[in-house]
């Protein structure tokens, strides 16, 4: 019964005996009409290879509502239409923001505060000093600026570290505590035949005319000029042969036996 192709045959009931499909007595009557229209069918008659057909994979398949951690029982179709303005974007940076910078000023000044309070102003007057013009920005007042670097100073009498106290005034940017610097800076020497003190020259006594505690240890003449002298010993003569004798030389030039040390700072 074939009632496939554009010309459908006619349907029937069809009976046949024990020996009438046999091969040599069948005979087949087909007309040219329906032989081309089978020659030009398109239809597939390949025989499937399974008996239930192979089903694509779904690449993105989206879970089942019921599983959705917020999903709502209900959903509403709102067919109503929603426009969108043209707003600018909240990620899109239209200008580089500057950093912000940690100020320090504020741990600076309790940590100056608190070595100040333990009777540490060395390490107070140091950082201080060391800041430079930054200090303006502490909130830390003039007069106890002060305190602590006169108190510094005093620390330093005490050790006769004079040469550091000099250094120390001559970076100070307290004008009371620079000026220290332009004021009591003549050294009167004495003499050392009536002990007394030199007040017109530094190189001759009024009272004895004496010259001998004005004389080079190195060439035995009179200085009238710069003079470098050993604090101990008190010996000394012109800065020029001193620093020149004390550059290959550790004992006093005059024979004492004193290890003298030459130092600039202590030079007048």
């Amino acid at each position: 019964n074939l009632v496939n192709g554009p010309h459908r045959l006619p349907r029937g009931d069809f009976f046949f005996g024990e020996y009438d499909l046999e091969p040599d007595t069948i005979s087949f009557e087909l007309t040219n009409d329906y032989i081309e229209t089978m020659m030009n069918n398109e239809n597939d008659w390949t025989l499937p290879k399974e008996a239930f057909p192979i089903r694509h994979e779904i690449q993105d398949r989206s879970p089942p509502p019921e599983q959705f951690p917020n999903s709502t029982p209900e959903v509403k179709d709102d067919t109503a239409p929603v426009t969108i303005d043209n707003q600018p974007c909240q990620l899109i940076v239209t200008s580089v923001p500057k950093p912000m910078f940690w100020n320090p000023a504020r741990l600076i000044e309790k940590a100056l505060r608190y070595h100040a309070n333990i009777r540490d102003v060395q390490t107070s007057v140091s950082i201080l000093t060391a800041l430079g013009d930054r200090r303006k920005s502490l909130n830390i007042e003039i007069s106890i600026q002060e305190h602590w670097i006169l108190e510094y100073i005093d620390t330093l009498v005490r050790f006769r570290l004079f040469n550091v106290i000099g250094e120390l005034i001559q970076l100070c940017w307290i004008p009371s505590i620079y000026q220290l610097s332009q004021q009591s800076t003549t050294v009167h020497t004495g003499c050392t035949a009536c002990m007394k003190p030199l007040q017109r020259a530094g190189w001759l006594c009024d009272r004895c005319h004496s010259v001998k505690q004005s004389m080079c240890s190195v060439c035995s003449r009179v200085v009238r000029g710069h003079y470098a002298w050993c604090q101990v010993c008190a010996h000394g003569g012109h800065t020029a042969h001193m620093r020149k004798w004390f550059a290959r030389n550790k004992p006093c030039p005059t024979g004492c036996g004193h290890l003298c040390e030459y130092n600039e700072f202590v030079c007048i």
